[in-house]
């Protein structure tokens, strides 16, 4: 009868050490994704999500309680080459979206005044509101650059990235009679790189020009490159007004991330500026981006 009252002691033993164990996960540390169901925003009374990439008290990185120590490296537990999300892995690599300058940030081809940020601050919620705060519409014109499935989603990006052009949410279009797509919003940030070539901009204190460049892309445009010039390109036609900005800048060079269809526009690999890898991965034979659309025979 003895062995009773020690079974008993020790049920209660183990029970407490789970109590304590559970309790202690819940006050202090981080709670596991929740497989399929989206962390970024939704939040309420009954949810469990903030615990998720946020630990109270036993945060194991030094950025904001998050598991990671920057803004550069805030999401890899779940977007990383090995992270728990399906959408990975995500990479700013210097070549894409992750070129660092120390000690400031500045987005290229930009109109005056320039998108700016702090080094130390670049990183994923640079354009993505990961509470899901103030996100655009998505995009229903917009398809996946690998799989070509159209987009169902707005991607949790901000509606005004570039607070230094302001706020409101809205997109300059200058083709397509204001129906915003994808390539408005990367306008808000590099806008000098949109609109026809005659239109001059001001960036950075100079007037410029730039290739023709749209949000609907050109008639006969194609996902991928090997048109060689089948294009019919007449810059003023009110048609062909451009390609949209994957057309060219594909970010196909990080071979992995494509595969899992988040290159464009992250990571670009050894491809530079997020061109086509099999015409610049050695730094060499840019032409074959304007061939793919320029047919050299119909040149003057």
């Amino acid at each position: 009868m003895k062995e009773i009252p020690r079974l008993i002691f020790a049920t209660a033993i183990i029970s407490v050490l789970v109590l304590l164990s559970y309790s202690t996960v819940l006050g202090s540390g981080y709670l596991a994704p929740t497989p399929g169901v989206s962390p970024h925003g939704s939040f309420a009374t009954t949810t469990n999500k903030c615990k998720q990439c946020h630990a109270v008290h036993l945060a194991v990185g030094g950025y904001r309680l998050l598991r990671n120590n920057s803004a550069a490296t805030a999401c890899e537990y779940c977007h990383g080459a090995s992270g728990v999300a399906n959408k990975k892995p995500v990479t700013l690599d210097a070549n894409g979206h992750g070129t660092i300058q120390n000690p400031t940030v500045y987005a290229p081809d930009d109109t005056d005044p320039r998108y700016n940020i702090a080094a130390t601050s670049w990183g994923c919620a640079s354009c993505h509101s990961v509470h899901g705060n103030n996100v655009i519409t998505w995009f229903a014109n917009e398809t996946n650059e690998t799989s070509g499935v159209p987009w169902s989603s707005g991607k949790i990006l901000k509606q005004w990235p570039n607070t230094t052009k302001g706020s409101g949410g809205t997109y300059t279009d200058y083709n397509n009679g204001g129906t915003s797509r994808l390539s408005n919003w990367c306008s808000s940030c590099h806008n000098a790189n949109i609109g026809l070539h005659t239109l001059a901009k001001t960036s950075q204190a100079a007037t410029v020009y730039g290739h023709d460049a749209s949000a609907s892309g050109g008639t006969n445009a194609s996902a991928t490159y090997g048109n060689t010039g089948t294009w019919s390109i007449v810059a003023t036609d009110s048609v062909n007004n451009g390609p949209r900005c994957k057309q060219c800048h594909r970010g196909n060079g990080d071979t992995t991330a494509t595969a899992a269809g988040v290159g464009f526009p992250h990571s670009s690999g050894n491809a530079p500026d997020l061109l086509d890898v099999t015409s610049t991965a050695s730094g060499n034979g840019l032409d074959a981006v304007c061939l793919s659309c320029h047919s050299t025979t119909g040149l003057p």
